[in-house]
């Protein structure tokens, strides 16, 4: 069968296969300028999400060390101190300047703070294992060797709780991560027995 016996409107068969290029490439263009500030913003939140992640559970790992610290060291004179060098040998290198307090606190059964019975430290610079010249605490209202740390009928055994609070700024402020925020994070439990009547 040649050209000349098709019909008028088939005289070339090449038209069926390959399509006109040049009426599509506008299209994909249009396509892309509407995709690309969608992928970009995924991009930007996955990026903002998981760094937040990773900065609250840091500070919660911290938490969490911190107050298996306060248990176990009980009614010693230097427990705080304690506490508060192994928070920041628990949180990451670069933390330790965000960090606005460290609250060492006395907790009811229910697990809820008691006002007037919280030891407050702020990191000031410098060797944050020096705790008398690397830290300035509140007049502690909650002594170590106030702490009840014998086991027995009588009298149960303190609750201790510690709390974090650090302020964090997005990365890169591009809506809706913009702003600022405050990780405050707490966790309790029960001081470690020392003494059995």
């Amino acid at each position: 069968m040649t050209t000349d016996t098709l019909p008028r409107a088939h005289k070339n068969p090449v038209d069926f296969v390959v399509p006109d290029r040049r009426r599509d490439s506008g299209a994909t263009l249009v396509e892309f300028a509407i995709v690309l500030p969608l992928l970009l913003l995924l991009m930007i939140g996955i990026m903002e999400v998981g760094v937040a992640f990773y900065d609250y559970l840091s500070v919660e790992r911290a938490t969490l060390e911190g107050v298996r610290t306060a248990s176990f060291t009980g009614r010693a004179a230097d427990a705080d101190c304690q506490t508060v060098t192994n928070i920041v040998d628990a949180l990451p290198a670069g933390f330790l300047d965000r960090v606005q307090r460290i609250e060492i606190y006395k907790a009811d059964a229910a697990g809820n703070q008691i006002p007037g019975l919280t030891n407050v430290w702020q990191y000031l610079g410098g060797d944050p294992t020096d705790c008398a010249l690397s830290w300035s605490n509140s007049p502690n209202p909650w002594l170590p060797a106030n702490r009840q740390t014998t086991a027995g009928p009588s009298q149960p055994l303190d609750i201790i709780g510690i709390r974090i609070r650090m302020p964090r700024s997005w990365i890169t402020n591009f809506p809706p991560f913009s702003g600022s925020y405050t990780i405050d994070e707490h966790s309790i439990l029960r001081m470690e027995p020392e003494v059995f009547e």
